[in-house]
């Protein structure tokens, strides 16, 4: 038994800094079509960024370690809406400037509702970090937890994906999932949901670990270690960066969580590394390299020799801005809202079978299935090559409008806010589970929609309800 402890308040000089903020941003509207604006954009870039450092500075006294869902979120999203238009301010073009700029006279605009979106989520987190809390009287009871069917579970999962998933996939040929069955999907689905639940309970029940005591840890894990080694290693080999980036996350995530803080350089390390690393296999996976055997980081440096823009882990990231223009540009003048459809078929899809039962009964356009389809079919047509994605932003603005997404993104602030506490100074096993969740979509969120991790954790939490007990000491 140990007591709850209490969180530290950021002063009230960090909402009223946001505040004034918002007050400056809100005179600087400009019209929805616009000439692109260098001064608005260069400073509307600048209010973003040092209302973040500024935030920043506010949290770190609460919280001891930077691996955190607003410092990855709060990165992610400062690519994604400031990097490319800040750039431009300044006179510097996006590496494709025809891909990007969907309609420049948008992007004044779009700037505009980055901006106070950002103020609004910072707003929304700090405002629940200063609520007034009363003291829990109960203790936290320290707890275990047992999870062998779950470990036999995900290994069974693993080896039945592996099964499923066909041999061009298993063969480096990489196309996202467009190279599964449906049958593939549904089951990595639930490996991922396993997986990551025996990596947060590895962490709930490993009290000490050192590199000393490392190998005998692991040979009391075998099944979790070896099947998280050979996870890592075949998406590593078929250049999918999405599922290894969250795994790492996750255990970052569980280590500062349960282990000890992950500082500001230690963070920044791991992410110039990450960032590294994950250039070389997106590099490594094209097809300017196809005939060459090599390993896949092998081929992505001799590929990033040959980029003549030379090396910039960030532009993939920035350029899913171009959604948020493409929104702004079509929707209500061309197309009208769509008042919470594809929100819609996401929060039903989290019932197995529910959102492709939805669209059978309401034999609903193809186009509406998501808002990635919305704007790919919008930008290519029914005959697309390719996804053109989401975007954070751009997904509210076709959905509610400007100031539906306004709204949500306080509250979304105001709700990561209370999962963090919850999670980092209760540590209250299901939100512990939800946190950590989020944490490993934090930086993708931005390039998705915001319900995106809603299915995930969901099945989480049956999963470990159904399956799993606590044991408390």
């Amino acid at each position: 038994m140990e007591d709850i402890k209490q969180h530290k308040k950021p002063g009230i000089i960090y909402p009223t800094i946001v505040v004034f903020s918002i007050l400056i941003v809100l005179l600087m509207i400009p019209e929805r079509i616009s000439f692109f604006d260098d001064g608005l954009n260069f400073n509307l870039s600048l209010i973003a960024i040092v209302n973040v450092l500024i935030f920043w500075s506010g949290v770190k006294k609460t919280y001891k370690s930077w691996l955190r869902f607003d410092t990855l979120f709060l990165i992610g999203y400062l690519i994604v809406h400031t990097q490319i238009p800040f750039l431009a301010s300044i006179g510097i073009e996006p590496e494709r400037p025809s891909f990007v700029w969907i309609n420049k006279n948008v992007v004044n605009y779009a700037s505009w509702i980055s901006t106070m979106a950002l103020l609004l989520w910072l707003l929304g987190y700090l405002l629940f970090m200063r609520r007034n809390q009363k003291p829990k009287k109960q203790a936290f009871k320290k707890y275990t937890v047992s999870s062998k069917s779950i470990n036999n579970i995900m290994v069974l999962l693993f080896l039945l994906f592996l099964g499923l998933v066909g041999t061009d996939f298993l063969g480096g040929n990489y196309k996202g999932t467009e190279n599964w069955g449906s049958g593939a999907t549904y089951v990595f689905l639930l490996l991922q949901v396993v997986l990551y639940l025996n990596i947060i309970y590895f962490f709930i029940n490993t009290k000490n670990l050192s590199f000393s005591n490392i190998l005998k840890v692991a040979i009391n894990n075998k099944a979790l270690f070896g099947v998280t080694a050979s996870y890592v290693i075949l998406f590593l080999l078929i250049g999918d960066r999405g599922p290894v980036m969250q795994v790492g996350i996750l255990i970052l995530g569980g280590y500062t969580l349960y282990q000890k803080p992950i500082t500001f350089v230690q963070l920044f390390t791991l992410m110039a590394i990450g960032a590294f690393v994950f250039t070389l296999i997106g590099l490594g996976r094209s097809r300017l390299l196809s005939n060459d055997d090599s390993n896949i980081l092998v081929r992505g440096y001799k590929n990033l020799a040959t980029e003549s823009s030379g090396f910039n882990p960030t532009n993939e990231l920035a350029a899913s801005n171009r959604i948020l223009y493409r929104a702004i540009d079509v929707v209500p003048y061309k197309h009208p809202h769509l008042y919470g459809l594809t929100m819609f078929t996401e929060l039903i899809g989290v019932i197995p079978f529910g959102g492709s039962t939805f669209i059978n009964i309401t034999n609903l356009p193809k186009m509406y299935y998501s808002s990635s389809l919305f704007f790919t079919i919008i930008g290519q047509g029914s005959l697309y090559t390719y996804g053109e994605g989401s975007e954070i932003i751009g997904d509210l603005y076709i959905n509610i409008g400007i100031y539906g997404a306004l709204i949500v993104m306080f509250f979304f602030g105001y709700f990561i806010s209370f999962f963090s506490i919850k999670a980092v100074f209760t540590k209250q096993h299901t939100y512990i589970i939800i946190y950590l969740l989020l944490l490993i979509t934090a930086i993708y969120l931005n390039r998705s929609h915001i319900l995106m991790p809603l299915k995930f954790i969901v099945y989480a939490l049956i999963v470990d309800r159904l399956l799993t007990k606590r044991v408390y000491e």
